[in-house]
């Protein structure tokens, strides 16, 4: 059976063990491996992780993706939408809580907050930088996996071995997973946007009593 999928890498990760499978444990080793392949991936974004998505905008506040990493960008019908701070956000608001097509998004929480709030709902196109997709019984396969199945059979077996209490192997498998990581890494030598992390391109709108250093 081929590792690149959610039961393949089940059989082979407890085949290595020689043990027989555990779903709660194999669960639990799938989510701490992830959480570290997103910490590392987030430094680098690589060219599957940028997505181009449709997004409903259709009140002054909608809900980020939850994969997101960063934004690229926010369109309305080849209109851009565009980046500004939160406080930049308020300010607007504060001067003319208005409604119309949306000029500026502001990323607040896990949400974005729209400005003019929208009159009527937008299909906007939104490319960003994405978190990789977890890999569940359900949702069964990946990118990651299906490319660089190596990643993931390193890096479950690192947890595995840990809470087998196995500490010898358990850095083992975490020196192979430092180095399938580090390959993916290699393996994308050029992002396929090279624009900077998000920039204000909004002048700073400041209250009267605000005075510049």
């Amino acid at each position: 059976m081929t590792i690149k999928t959610y039961a393949g890498l089940s059989t082979a990760v407890f085949r290595r063990l020689n043990r027989t499978a555990e779903t709660t444990v194999f669960n639990d080793c799938i989510e701490l491996a992830e959480a570290e392949i997103n910490r590392r991936l987030a430094l680098k974004p690589v060219r599957p992780m940028h997505i181009v998505a449709t997004a409903t905008l259709d009140g002054e506040y909608i809900a980020d993706p939850t994969t997101i990493l960063d934004v690229d960008s926010l369109s309305i019908d080849g209109v851009p939408v565009k980046p500004t701070s939160p406080q930049n956000m308020q300010d607007m608001y504060e001067r003319d809580a208005t409604e119309g097509q949306p000029k500026f998004y502001a990323q607040v929480g896990e949400q974005f907050r729209l400005y003019p709030a929208p009159d009527v709902a937008y299909t906007a196109k939104l490319i960003y930088w994405s978190k990789v997709p977890p890999l569940t019984s359900v949702d069964d396969t990946n990118w990651l996996i299906a490319a660089h199945p190596d990643v993931y059979f390193h890096g479950v077996l690192a947890h595995a071995y840990q809470d087998y209490f196995d500490e010898a192997n358990a850095d083992t498998q975490a020196s192979y997973f430092d180095v399938a990581l580090q390959k993916v890494l290699d393996a994308y030598p050029h992002r396929s946007d090279s624009r900077p992390l998000r920039i204000d391109d909004m002048p700073i709108i400041r209250r009267p009593y605000e005075v510049l250093a």
